[in-house]
C-alpha cells in the first residue's frame, strides 16, 4: 500500500553518519500500525508472542493500561492537539507502515477518534524513506530514549540492548562477545554497560523469571548480577534459593 502524506514537506536528518531525507506531513491513523517490539510494552506481550496471537487491538489495549497513556491523554484533552509528530517507516517484511516512535500518541489519537473527535483521524508524522534499513530506524529509536527527554527505565533499556545483541549475533553469526562490542559501539555506550545488559537479561532468561517479577524487582536482579559476594554464593549453594522469591518478597528498592 502506498501511504498518502498530506501537506508533505521534506527535511534531511543524519543517522549513524548516513543522511536521510524525511517526509513530514499528516497521515490517516488507520493507515499506520503499532510496533509490537516497542520496549514500553514488549514484556507485556510475552505470552501472546509465544502463542503468536499478537494483533493491533491487543497492542492498543496494552498501551491504554500504561501510566504514560493516561498522562498523555489528559494533556491532549487539555491542549486539543498532539504537539509532537510520530515517526513511521515501512517494515521490510510486512510492508506495513509502522510507528517506530510515538505508539502512545497513536493510541491516544485512536481513542479520541473512536470517541467521535474527528480532529484525530489524522496525525502528524515524520516518515522515513521506504528503503531505510531497519537498523538505522532502530538506532534512531534507541538514541531517542537512551539520551532524549523521554528515557527508557532500566528494565526497558536492558531488554532493548539484549535484543540488539541477539539480533546482531544472529545476522552476522559472530560471537556474543563480538556482538556486545559492536552494540556498544553502535550506541556509544561503554562495553561494560552493554555487557551488564546482556548478563542481567540472560540470567533472567536462563531462570525463566516471569515478566512481572523481572520488571517489578529489577533492582534486586541487578544486585544478584553485580555483587561479587552473591556470585560466589550462587556458585557454592543452590542458586534456586536466590530466584524462588516472589516479587512481593523482595525488599530491595531503588
Amino acid at each position: 500500500m502506498n501511504l498518502v502524506v498530506e501537506q508533505e514537506s521534506f527535511k534531511k536528518k543524519s543517522i549513524s553518519g548516513h543522511e536521510i531525507e524525511l517526509s513530514h506531513g499528516f497521515v490517516k491513523i488507520n493507515h499506520i500500525s503499532f510496533w509490537e517490539d516497542n520496549p514500553r510494552i514488549y514484556s507485556l506481550l510475552d505470552l501472546e508472542r509465544e502463542d503468536e496471537t499478537i494483533d493491533a487491538d491487543l497492542i492498543y489495549q496494552k498501551l491504554r493500561k500504561t501510566k504514560d497513556f493516561d498522562k498523555l491523554l489528559n494533556q491532549v484533552k487539555e491542549d486539543g492537539s498532539i504537539y509532537e509528530p510520530i515517526w513511521i517507516g515501512k517494515h521490510p517484511s510486512s510492508k506495513d507502515y509502522i510507528v517506530y516512535e510515538g505508539n502512545t500518541r497513536l493510541a491516544v489519537a485512536k481513542l479520541l477518534r473512536d470517541n467521535g473527535d474527528s480532529r484525530f483521524s489524522m496525525i502528524e508524522v515524520n516518515k522515513f524513506p521506504d528503503d531505510t534499513p531497519l537498523k538505522y530506524i532502530k538506532k534512531f529509536v534507541g538514541d531517542s530514549h537512551l539520551k532524549g527527554k523521554n528515557k527508557w527505565n532500566s528494565y526497558e533499556k536492558y531488554g532493548w540492548m539484549y535484543r540488539e545483541i541477539i539480533s546482531y549475533q544472529k545476522q552476522t553469526r559472530e560471537s556474543i562477545s563480538s556482538s556486545i562490542t559492536q552494540v556498544a559501539k553502535d550506541y556509544s555506550e561503554t562495553r561494560s554497560q552493554i555487557q551488564k545488559c546482556y548478563d542481567l537479561v540472560n540470567f533472567m532468561e536462563d531462570n525463566k523469571l516471569s515478566s512481572a517479577v523481572r520488571r517489578e524487582s529489577i533492582y534486586y536482579w541487578e544486585e544478584i548480577i553485580k555483587s561479587g559476594a552473591i556470585k560466589k554464593v550462587r556458585k557454592d549453594f543452590d542458586k534456586d534459593a536466590l530466584i524462588s522469591l516472589s516479587s512481593a518478597d523482595l525488599k530491595y528498592k531503588s
